[in-house]
């Protein structure tokens, strides 16, 4: 019998103590992370990813300034990972179903995805989205790899792709307000991800149903100046 998915919860990373708290789906409190020992800087990048294989999810993060990932490991250490550049966007997904997270990158500066799938060698470069843009990732067909995306700022356009090729986007619509910042998830269980966004001015998550026709999932969690997760806490 295959396995009911499980719908995404929300989260927030606190730059201000360096802690993480984490909601279930259902607003049901989980408690805060012990994780503050991952975070060193004010420009650390909190990531959340099932690293050691299918499951709950867990919190990473990256230094943005010597670009790298460090990620935790299931006995409690943690692996160091550079890759990329400096000024390059961190990623996390499950780039070809494999059943665990690795790493990525979005480069700005020629809108480029580079994608490991052993977290040392780049394994697919692509190049999709417009300058200025918003890249996002996350599993749009229900294949269980997670692919590219992009989100235009300017207009709340999100353009998704199914695989990881070049190519028009297979769903394209219009989420969110402008200055949210997009956000991912599997808000009904479904085990597909829809586009969702975080509204910093009322501390909200909302997450759209498939292309965008309607909202589905929205609650308020954390406090003013909080990083917004999503994952799968459990």
């Amino acid at each position: 019998m295959i396995p009911t998915p499980a719908a995404s919860g929300v989260g927030v990373y606190r730059p201000g103590d360096r802690s993480v708290s984490e909601n279930s789906h259902n607003d049901v409190h989980l408690g805060t992370s012990g994780t503050s020992a991952l975070f060193t800087g004010p420009d650390d990048v909190p990531l959340t990813g099932h690293w050691n294989g299918p499951g709950i999810d867990r919190v990473g993060v990256y230094h943005r300034g010597t670009a790298t990932f460090v990620l935790p490991n299931a006995d409690g250490t943690t692996s160091t990972y550079p890759y990329g550049n400096p000024g390059d966007v961190p990623l996390i997904g499950d780039w070809t179903g494999q059943g665990r997270s690795t790493i990525g990158v979005y480069r700005p500066g020629d809108q480029t995805f580079y994608l490991s799938n052993d977290n040392v060698n780049p394994t697919i470069g692509i190049k999709y989205g417009n300058p200025g843009w918003t890249p996002l990732v996350g599993n749009w067909s229900g294949s269980g790899a997670d692919t590219i995306g992009a989100y235009d700022p300017n207009t709340q356009m999100f353009y998704l792709r199914n695989t990881n090729t070049p190519g028009d986007a297979d769903h394209v619509y219009r989420f969110g307000n402008p200055g949210d910042t997009p956000i991912k998830g599997d808000w009904d269980g479904t085990g597909i991800d829809t586009a969702g966004v975080y509204r910093a001015t009322d501390r909200s998550f909302y997450g759209s149903a498939k292309e965008g026709t309607l909202l589905t999932y929205g609650t308020r969690f954390g406090n003013a100046g909080d990083l917004p997760l999503v994952g799968n806490w459990g």
